[in-house]
């Protein structure tokens, strides 16, 4: 969706130091001529794309997601525990205010 698909949807590719833009206004690549700066650009990549990969593995786990909310919440509960004593006997008292009142 909005890439120019007269190029296949790919970004124009161009030669030397400075990166180019597309004619539909996305990145274009830059492809360097000499080998050491390509290596440097591929060793770029994959570090960029392994910290993308990670990112999206945390997110996807939703099981350790769910582990940590619960271990934040137990956390929080176990520092707040007067607060929280102090709102359940309150409403106990309510409950059996209601139940003898009818």
């Amino acid at each position: 969706m909005g890439q120019d698909t007269s190029t296949g949807g790919t970004p124009a590719v161009t030669r030397g130091a400075t990166p180019a833009v597309a004619t539909d206004g996305s990145p274009a690549v830059t492809i360097a001529s000499d080998p050491a700066q390509i290596r440097r650009q591929i060793d770029q990549t994959r570090l960029e794309l392994g910290d993308t990969v990670a990112a999206l593995a945390v997110k996807a786990d939703v099981k350790t997601q769910a582990l940590e909310r619960r271990r934040a919440a137990v956390s929080w509960s176990r520092e707040h525990r007067m607060p929280l004593a102090a709102g359940g006997a309150l409403v106990v008292a309510l409950v059996v205010l209601r139940i003898v009142r009818g």
